[in-house]
């Protein structure tokens, strides 16, 4: 293999692993559809998601602070056909969070919030749910392993507005108590 061939491999081997790993974390897309590039990324030092949209003067948008980033195998933002999706994967779970732009109200939206866990426990349960904060149609499917049991639970799950400016960790964290509250008020009348 000739030097020039080595260092030509080489470069390309760290350009994409650079890609893969930090890829996720800064995109390009004409969220709030007035025809021009708009940016979304996920700030690590600052641990805030940042929406620097054409409408607003590209004036950072920010989130508040997502402080349990430091606990996660990974985070970042992933483009959607209406928005995006800031995801969040933990050693037994995680969640993803979707938002798009509300043209009446002229402010990122969250719009749709899904969960999925693992307990590693007896009974070795797998969780699964999401709800569209528009309609506040929910739909949790839950899987006992051993056991073949698949329990899906339809409800409706109101949450106020919630916007850019008001996410935290706490939002999606609060999503997962109200999981499992009605979990276990279902569990009661199944």
């Amino acid at each position: 293999m000739s030097e020039h061939y080595k260092k030509t491999v080489i470069t390309l081997s760290v350009f994409l692993i650079q890609l893969l790993v930090f890829g996720q974390e800064k995109q390009i897309k004409d969220m709030d559809n007035d025809g021009v590039k708009d940016t979304i990324k996920f700030n690590r030092a600052e641990l805030t998601i940042v929406c620097k949209l054409s409408t607003h003067n590209f004036k950072p948008l920010l989130s508040k602070q997502i402080k349990t980033i430091g606990m996660s195998y990974s985070a970042g933002i992933e483009t959607t056909r209406n928005g995006f999706t800031f995801y969040i994967d933990y050693e037994n779970g995680g969640f993803k969070n979707r938002f798009r732009y509300n043209p009446k109200t002229k402010k990122v939206q969250l719009i749709g919030i899904s969960l999925y866990e693992h307990e590693k426990d007896k009974k070795q349960v797998e969780a699964k749910s999401n709800v569209n904060l528009l309609t506040g149609d929910f739909i949790g499917n839950t899987t006992f392993y051993g056991v073949e049991n698949l329990r899906t639970i339809k409800a409706k799950m109101h949450f106020k507005t919630i916007n850019l400016g008001d996410f935290s960790d706490k939002t999606f964290f609060d999503y997962s108590e109200r999981c499992r509250e009605l979990y276990e008020k279902t569990k009661t009348i199944n």
